[in-house]
């Protein structure tokens, strides 16, 4: 028995779901956030109708992107998640690296590795690094 329900009767065993679609779609989808803590500011409900979150991971993931430097890619996360744009590792820069060391064949055959290696790191957030960990990871990987 935990240590604050001997102390002050307050059953702290309740664990609420996490896979609520009813609360995903009346709350996060619509936008109806007031008084939920990070995610109420105007912007944030702006894009949550957007991104018509739908599993604990997009709240979390948008409330670790709703931050002044990562802010620029929550169009992008949203747009992949929602299917309208493709999922890629390869930003346009690397790319234009990689075919200026390689052949082309070489390059879409590195662009492959780079997929394997990238993929299980990148996928769960649509291929955008959102969070600290992942870059730590993609560093590992890249090494």
């Amino acid at each position: 028995m935990p240590k604050i329900f001997k102390q002050f009767f307050v059953d702290t065993s309740f664990q609420p779901p996490l896979n609520d679609n009813y609360t995903f779609q009346k709350v996060f989808q619509s936008g109806d956030t007031t008084g939920i803590f990070q995610f109420e500011s105007d912007g944030m409900r702006r894009f949550l109708v957007k991104l018509k979150a739908d599993c604990i991971d997009d709240l979390v993931a948008m409330n670790a992107l709703y931050r002044p430097g990562p802010m620029e890619f929550i169009p992008n996360y949203i747009d992949r998640k929602n299917g309208d744009e493709q999922i890629s590792y390869m930003s346009a820069d690397l790319r234009k690296s990689l075919m200026m060391n390689y052949s082309e064949e070489d390059a879409d055959e590195e662009n492959i590795k780079l997929v394997e290696d990238l993929a299980p790191i990148m996928n769960l957030t649509y291929g955008i690094a959102v969070y600290q960990e992942q870059l730590m990871f993609l560093v590992q990987a890249m090494a």
